[in-house]
């Protein structure tokens, strides 16, 4: 206490002092001339030094220095740690802390639960590294390297302690003299290691072969990132659950063995992305790798192919079996141009298709250069979305699609498929002929959803769903037709489409016409009165058990959204 009272004494004499002072200065300004300057520099040190008493004795007292180290290092790691991303920590709020005070600065920096996570470029110096690992203590530390090679050599002796390590180089492996500082860290073990990401700064096709990761002593590492880096025929990771290979392709015959093994060994996968990677053996070869190898993944949720050969995509479908819910991305399939190829993906016994046996819905859209279908069932689902090459033709692409189509009924097994949703739109829409097949194939279907697009005239749809021999979807008993439509438009073809089938002997029990509200004015048909509605004389009533016009919010046509994960480890 009495240390206290002798501080607010002094302090309470520099206060008067300086107000002596500073009214002396304002008396006397007038008379001021350039040699008082030293004097006028003497007095505003002096101000500063008392304006940092005072801050240290405003500290001193307050309640916040009085906790306990422990405590404080608690409260900082509290509040630099976002709560809705617990793995990444807040840079400015830690500079902040840091800033506050002496005795804060000094509990941070002692604090290694603060110090985890390292960031490393071409600016930062060994000196600068040393001590950010000094302060990380024995804690698990995860390490960011962009573009700063001659670092790596300093992080060696830290890998049994290393969570995550991303790595950058400056330069691509094989133009890379030196390859030692790449690969020395990898010898070492990392029983801690979870995530790795491997990759140079200059984005080419070459790759190099990589050795045993970390003497096969890396028993948590479940995310692997590797651009340009080669691991498939030295590695086992029994517990990887993200995979994501980029810019190494294969073409030797033994790549797709080598690819096999190395998914059996890893059979906790849920996320696979291949990016200008994967094993990719010629068509010719096909029937010397039998599609009777299976490589059971029951976790693999996602696998995406983007920007890869299309006998890449034919050989990993047709080997890997996903789990019961599973999603295939392919984007922009390269070098696709004949409808055989497109047919050696979805081969008949193709492993990715080997939950579909049960399914009861599909669902189906299709655009230019584009093809999406999604299967679900009681127990399994399966979710495929197709781009084209944007280096093909658009009549190429277009023809492709209507090859898939037409082809599905041989693709999947869809006789017990009742409920059908096509949204086959645009400016392109699929080849009628194509359609017809495809719905005459659908003997179960019993309620049917269309997508109406405004492009898509009204003859398209009469021709896919009207034929002179076979009456499509012959057990079909609710129908519905949905779109963003202009306000003059008038579905009275739809309404014949019911009557026709009706006549026929196929009638319809329920008839829906659906518009979104998008951005458009209401359609005056939602105002229809059904009960009063006649087509050529005839009253819909009689033909249909139940017409309805109603209008929605949003429409319930979107395709999927297919969550790929993004690389981050």
């Amino acid at each position: 206490m009495s240390t206290s009272v002798q501080n607010l004494d002094s302090l309470r004499d520099a206060t008067a002092r300086l107000l002596a002072l500073s009214r002396s200065v304002g008396q006397h300004a007038s008379s001021f001339r350039y040699e008082h300057l030293a004097t006028l520099e003497r007095i505003e040190d002096q101000l500063r030094q008392a304006l940092m008493y005072t801050q240290n004795v405003h500290n001193a007292l307050a309640s916040t220095d009085r906790l306990p180290a422990e405590i404080l290092c608690m409260i900082f790691v509290h509040v630099i740690v976002d709560p809705r991303h617990s793995q990444h920590r807040s840079r400015k709020d830690l500079r902040t802390i840091q800033a506050v005070c002496q005795l804060w600065r000094q509990v941070a920096m002692s604090c290694p639960a603060l110090w985890w996570e390292i960031d490393l470029d071409e600016r930062t110096t060994p000196s600068t590294l040393h001590e950010l690992l000094r302060r990380g203590g024995a804690i698990p530390l995860e390490v960011s390297a962009f573009c700063a090679d001659d670092l790596l050599k300093h992080i060696d002796p830290y890998m049994p302690q290393m969570r995550k390590l991303d790595i950058t180089f400056r330069t691509s492996p094989m133009l890379d003299m030196q390859p030692s500082h790449r690969t020395s860290l990898l010898f070492r073990p990392a029983p801690l290691l979870e995530g790795l990401h491997l990759s140079a700064y200059d984005d080419v096709d070459d790759h190099i072969q990589t050795p045993m990761l970390f003497e096969g002593d890396a028993p948590r590492l479940s995310r692997l990132f590797l651009d340009q880096h080669f691991a498939w025929t030295t590695n086992r990771l029994p517990n990887l659950t993200h995979l994501y290979l980029k810019a190494q392709y294969m073409f030797s015959p033994a790549s797709l063995i080598d690819f096999l093994d190395f998914l059996e060994g890893s059979p906790q996968l849920e996320h696979i992305i291949l990016h200008r990677a994967g094993p990719c053996v010629v068509p010719d070869l096909f029937p010397v790798f039998p599609i009777s190898r299976y490589v059971n993944l029951s976790r693999l949720r996602t696998l995406v192919f983007d920007l890869c050969q299309w006998e890449v995509v034919a050989c990993v479908l047709r080997h890997v079996v996903p789990s019961t819910q599973a999603a295939v991305q392919i984007t922009e399939l390269r070098q696709l141009r004949r409808a055989h190829e497109l047919l050696c993906i979805f081969a008949q016994g193709a492993a990715f298709m080997n939950h579909t046996n049960d399914m009861t819905q599909l669902c189906l859209w299709c655009g230019e250069r584009v093809a999406c279908l999604a299967c679900n069932g009681p127990s399994a689902s399966l979710t495929v979305a197709v781009q084209m090459d944007d280096e093909a033709p658009s009549s190429v692409c277009n023809t492709l699609v209507a090859v898939l189509v037409t082809e599905l009924p041989s693709i999947l097994p869809i006789q017990h498929i009742f409920d059908l949703r096509l949204a086959l739109g645009g400016y392109k829409p699929v080849w009628p002929p194509a359609v017809v097949v495809l719905l005459q194939s659908l003997y179960a279907v019993e309620s049917c959803t269309i997508w109406v697009d405004r492009e898509v005239d009204k003859k398209y749809w009469r021709t896919c769903l009207k034929s002179e021999y076979m009456v499509p979807l012959p057990q079909l008993k609710s129908l519905q037709f949905v779109g963003e439509l202009p306000t003059w438009y008038k579905p009275f073809w739809a309404m014949g489409l019911a009557i026709g089938r009706a006549k026929r002997g196929h009638p319809l029990e329920k008839l829906t016409l659906t518009a979104v509200r998008g951005f458009l004015d209401t359609p005056n048909f939602v105002r229809w009165v059904p009960k009063t509605m006649t087509i050529s004389g005839q009253r819909m009533a009689k033909f249909v058990q139940e017409l309805k016009f109603n209008i929605i919010e949003y429409s319930p046509m979107d395709p999927p959204d297919i969550g790929a994960w993004d690389g981050e480890v």
